[in-house]
């Protein structure tokens, strides 16, 4: 079987397994339905990266008072580089004035795309905004900030893909998450 079809995946090692990932998204849900009383949160994707880890998450708040929305921001030029500069792509469509909004991110890195997102969502009157992020990877920080909520920690400098992480837009439907080694495209 080919790789292209489910087959082995040359230069990849896996970072966290679909069953783990399960699990972990589970318990962070637990969490945030617990420091929210249980509702009146509004949730926002980061597209594409967080779609798959939204809908998750999403779907672990069962019974709880939620609205989803999504959001697009854009800071990598391609490859596996950030271009630093954050702008928004496309808006989210409810309007967060006097919500407490719940960005829902696939990794924090650099911290600029959060910072940004902090500052628009305050910006356009939020009652606060905290952050759940599918992986951190605090030594590629240039700032202070961080998420409230995250699943997992990034170790070493590992380009991670998979589970809406991308290389290029390639990688993002895979059900668990990896490294790329060296030679991996």
């Amino acid at each position: 079987m080919s790789a292209f079809f489910g087959g082995k995946r040359k230069n990849m090692r896996v970072l966290f397994g679909a069953s783990k990932i399960r699990k972990r998204v589970r318990a962070l849900a637990r969490g945030i339905v617990r420091d929210c009383g249980g509702g009146g949160l509004l949730c926002v994707c980061v597209l594409g990266g967080a779609s798959l880890f939204f809908a998750d998450l999403a779907r672990e708040f069962d019974g709880a008072s939620t609205e989803l929305d999504f959001i697009r921001v854009s800071s990598y030029g391609g490859g596996k580089t950030s271009g630093g500069a954050v702008e928004l792509t496309a808006e989210p469509a409810i309007d967060p004035r006097g919500k407490r909004v719940l960005i829902v991110e696939d990794i924090v890195d650099t911290g600029r795309t959060l910072e940004f997102l902090r500052g628009y969502f305050l910006g356009a009157g939020a009652k606060s905004v905290a952050c759940a992020a599918l992986l951190d990877k605090p030594f590629a920080r240039v700032n202070a900030e961080r998420a409230e909520y995250t699943a997992f920690t990034l170790k070493d400098d590992a380009f991670a893909v998979g589970y809406g992480l991308d290389l290029d837009q390639r990688y993002r439907n895979l059900k668990a998450v990896y490294a790329l080694e060296d030679g991996a495209k």
